[in-house]
């Protein structure tokens, strides 16, 4: 199967838009949906570019073939649709054609070291996080000391401590929004560098969201 958002117009290969449930795209799959047919035997293998890459709860997956750039949480969240388990699944595999291995394992590293810290004691590890969330460039010490003085002085009120932290909030919010525009617009040229940069820019935006959480379960 072929599975993809939206339709696709190429007249050198149809006069009629595709989509994944046209009958040349997917022929066998009689109505279905995709997670549907793929969970019934007649589906081995499942084709995708960016769709599926999160949220794809199927157990049967083992197998996955990457030909594409991942890269931080991206590509824990893609390599994570194999994390399922099922009756008679014993081992997953990778065939990855394009990551270097060193780039991946820097990624899952990252991800599982900010996922577990809520069960660990050791205090170095809450100033190694502090100092990785300093080193991301998202906010200075004027910022953090700002907040720690409305947070220990008793007079102060929760209309205080918004104003605080708003600056900090609103410039992540206009970088996020700005890197979602430029991925947009860089999708829309097929330009496959700029594309790329913004990815990489919405993926440092998130990995910094996951690790401020983790430093506050913490």
């Amino acid at each position: 199967m072929v599975a993809f958002s939206g339709e696709v117009i190429d007249p050198q290969s149809g006069p009629d838009p595709f989509s994944e449930t046209s009958k040349t795209m997917n022929p066998n799959m009689k109505g279905q949906g995709i997670r549907e047919a793929f969970d019934t035997d007649e589906f081995q293998i499942l084709l995708v570019a960016n769709k599926f890459q999160t949220g794809f709860d199927q157990p049967l997956l083992c197998g996955m073939y990457v030909d594409k750039r991942l890269a931080g949480i991206a590509a824990v969240q893609t390599l994570s649709r194999l994390n399922r388990s099922y009756s008679g699944k014993d081992t997953t595999y990778v065939v990855d054609f394009v990551n270097d291995p060193e780039d991946i394992l820097l990624a899952l590293k990252a991800y599982y070291e900010t996922a577990e810290l809520a069960n660990v004691t050791d205090p170095h590890l809450v100033f190694d996080l502090r100092m990785k969330l300093d080193a991301a460039g998202f906010y200075d010490e004027f910022e953090v000391n700002r907040v720690v003085d409305v947070e220990f002085d008793p007079k102060s009120k929760q209309s205080d401590l918004a104003g605080a932290l708003e600056p900090v909030v609103s410039r992540l919010l206009h970088r996020y929004k700005a890197a979602q525009d430029k991925l947009k617009i860089a999708n829309a040229k097929e330009d496959t560098k700029a594309s790329e940069d913004a990815q990489n820019e919405l993926n440092a935006l998130l990995l910094f969201k996951y690790d401020m959480g983790g430093f506050q379960r913490m």
